[in-house]
């Protein structure tokens, strides 16, 4: 396939169409990418595509948007989604799009499964097995702009995959004596425990002019979040007390920015000009470098799921942001953004030690005759023993 016949194609399921600004957007992030000839016919893409939709828990493909231009007196004014539904249209939609955008996005309405799993009791009222609780993230990143790296790393050990799928075997067989108690029959309920990613708890943040964010650090995370999910880039131009103002990194050629400012008398901050397109092509190449997403902005993503479960291991964490971005974390990133997460629910060793001395003296102090010999060893290099 030459590079001259190429076409790069997006394709996006599961969420809903917005038209926001003039511009399509989905609220979810890309399901996949495929590198098609030009020449493709609607029938093969459709039948590549419901592949991958089936295997994505659906039953097929219902209909296809695609993300079209639309012009004024020849100028460009926004996109809009084009019904997809024959070859004609199919073939007018790849020649325009193609060349109007970096990348060809298409909308798929899918078929989603309807069955659920229903055991009914003796009495006839059935019974529903609910899917466990997605806890929803509070958490808001802090000092994105910090060196995400500087904790102390150790290297990963060999994990005992077996250890952590052992179960409990429950044995059918109890004494047979006088206490026996009549148990009425009740039916068994299979159920499994499966790795949740993390795509039920996180959407890709809208950004638009008027937007408020109690923090600077809440809007810095939406903003880097959105630009992260696209696979686009900034960099601060403008950093005051009560201002902010970033650009594209490919500046003057994309004219993509945000400016914000803080409202007087409060922490809260207003986005006040924002130009959400941007001219450039997305930029897969930095991958592991990303900048933006750096080891505090994924302990927030991931802090519900340290919660939830304090055995959240660093491979399953560079898939779910991998299933998340498409963007391939290091080791050593996911490694500290869970230690960062840990940190963030418990504290750290040092606020630990540090609230010995009071304890101490509150038990003095409740205690009467109470002695504490506490020793201690001065050093230049607290995070050392």
């Amino acid at each position: 396939m030459s590079e001259d016949n190429s076409i790069l194609l997006v394709a996006y399921w599961s969420g809903e169409i917005q038209v926001i600004s003039h511009e399509v957007q989905y609220s979810e992030l890309p399901k996949k990418s495929l590198l098609f000839n030009s020449d493709i016919s609607c029938d093969t893409f459709l039948g590549q595509i419901s592949s991958d939709v089936i295997q994505d828990g659906f039953q097929g493909v219902e209909s296809v948007y695609g993300k079209f231009t639309g012009h004024q007196s020849g100028v460009y004014v926004g996109s809009r989604p084009l019904t997809i539904n024959d070859e004609p249209t199919w073939r007018h939609f790849l020649r325009k799009a193609s060349r109007e955008y970096d990348a060809v996005e298409v909308f798929i309405v899918v078929s989603k499964n309807v069955e659920e799993e229903v055991e009914v009791e003796e009495d006839g009222s059935p019974f529903f097995q609910q899917p466990m609780d997605q806890p929803s993230s509070s958490h808001y990143a802090q000092h994105l702009d910090s060196d995400p790296d500087n904790a102390e790393y150790v290297a990963p050990l060999e994990e005992d995959e077996g250890s952590s799928e052992e179960e409990e075997d429950t044995s059918d067989e109890g004494d047979e004596g006088d206490n026996e108690v009549a148990m009425p029959h009740l039916k068994e309920v299979q159920r499994r425990e499966t790795h949740r990613s993390l795509q039920p708890t996180f959407h890709v943040p809208i950004i638009e002019v008027g937007n408020t964010y109690p923090s600077f650090q809440s809007l810095q995370e939406a903003v880097s979040l959105r630009n992260i999910a696209e696979h686009r880039h900034f960099r601060t131009v403008a950093k005051r007390s009560r201002y902010w103002r970033a650009s594209c990194v490919y500046t003057p050629q994309c004219t993509w920015f945000i400016q914000a400012a803080e409202n007087a008398g409060t922490s809260i901050w207003t986005i006040k000009q924002y130009q959400g397109y941007h001219q450039c092509r997305p930029d897969y190449t930095r991958a592991k470098d990303d900048k933006l997403l750096t080891s505090e902005l994924i302990s927030t993503l991931i802090g519900p799921k340290i919660q939830e479960d304090a055995d959240y291991k660093v491979k399953l964490i560079i898939r779910d942001i991998y299933e998340l971005f498409q963007i391939s974390v290091s080791y050593k990133k996911a490694w500290c953004a869970r230690l960062l997460a840990i940190q963030c629910l418990y504290g750290n060793w040092e606020g630990s030690y540090n609230k010995l001395d009071p304890l101490l003296s509150a038990i003095m102090g409740s205690n009467h005759g109470t002695v504490v010999d506490l020793q201690t060893i001065a050093t230049d290099s607290p995070t050392s023993f």
